[in-house]
């Protein structure tokens, strides 16, 4: 990187293997799609959004951020996120970034209430309104309005069954070893990921889990359907 004062900065950017290496680019904006340095500097562009959350919390992932309130009351609730809704839009208009509003959902957390028939909308700064949603993907975890994560160990179960069902299909062409490696890589992983969320979800939908887990350590093993097991 080359600096004077009173010049724009110029960064040099090449791609390297270990037989060849191209030559370098000289650029005075941005940086090349796919470079290494991108993720960073944008999450340095970012930082200061959250100052803007106000009394709301907020968590910012790359370009996905979430701003979240809890309180005594929905409409409690639903006027401090519009106020800290409407101070993060103007952070991102200051930053020339632009929200992406039919991507922009509203969910509302509580596990021993029933939702009422009518929320009030939260909007955008142009006016439109953010749709509400029972269910959202966020970072790989469904995430539920009542936090039972069933619709996400629904698409984990699904997920699961279908690498076993592969694996049993072509059990013959694998080793005892490779077997052991294929679990550990390819379903283990999955049920690994995001497994804070066992703590709170039912037994019942634990006991999904469980199924297709003992599937897979019968897929290495060789055991029955009906071997015994110690707890």
């Amino acid at each position: 990187m080359i600096a004077s004062p009173g010049s724009p900065t110029l960064i040099e950017f090449s791609v390297s293997t270990r037989r060849a290496c191209c030559p370098g680019l000289w650029q005075s904006l941005g940086v090349p799609q796919g470079s290494i340095i991108g993720p960073t500097l944008f999450s340095v562009y970012i930082s200061d959004v959250a100052l803007a959350a106000g009394e709301s919390l907020i968590h910012l992932y790359a370009d996905d951020t979430i701003l979240y309130t809890s309180g005594p009351s929905l409409d409690t609730v639903l006027t401090t996120l519009q106020v800290s809704f409407n101070a993060i839009q103007l952070s991102f208009r200051g930053l020339q970034l632009l929200l992406n509003t039919s991507k922009t959902k509203c969910m509302l957390f509580n596990r021993s209430l029933s939702a009422p028939a009518r929320l009030s909308n939260i909007t955008t700064l142009d006016g439109s309104d953010l749709e509400y949603v029972d269910n959202y993907k966020y970072l790989g975890v469904w995430l539920d309005c009542k936090l039972s994560f069933q619709t996400h160990i629904k698409h984990l179960q699904s997920k699961v069954k279908s690498r076993i069902g592969f694996l049993f299909h072509n059990k013959a062409s694998f080793t005892h070893a490779a077997k052991h490696n294929l679990v550990k890589l390819t379903i283990l992983l999955i049920l690994d990921f995001g497994d804070v969320i066992y703590k709170i979800a039912f037994n019942t939908l634990l006991n999904k889990l469980d199924a297709v887990y003992h599937s897979a350590i019968r897929f290495v093993t060789k055991a029955s359907y009906t071997t015994h097991h110690c707890d």
